[in-house]
């Protein structure tokens, strides 16, 4: 974790919010740097390995709506009975 420190804070109302400015010093050492980028990685890693389980259940799903649909057209194929007319 870098050292850091708020050099500088103020905050000033806007209408219905307030803005908060603040200038922060932050410090790392060469060990900080390697570890965010090693945590960067590993995000990226658990997003693509996310993604792809996302699109196989994607694909799941198309599978499964394509079955029910193919199931609906069974009962549009069939005729309805004749009703006789009086």
């Amino acid at each position: 974790m870098p050292n850091q420190k708020i050099l500088n804070k103020d905050f000033k109302k806007e209408g219905e919010e307030i803005v908060i400015n603040e200038s922060l010093e932050k410090r790392f050492t060469k060990t900080d740097l390697l570890r965010e980028k090693q945590n960067y990685q590993q995000n990226e890693h658990q997003i693509i390995k996310r993604m792809k389980e996302l699109k196989e259940q994607y694909e799941q799903m198309r599978i499964a709506e394509n079955e029910i649909d193919e199931m609906l057209n069974a009962f549009s194929e069939e005729t309805l009975p004749e009703i006789p007319a009086k």
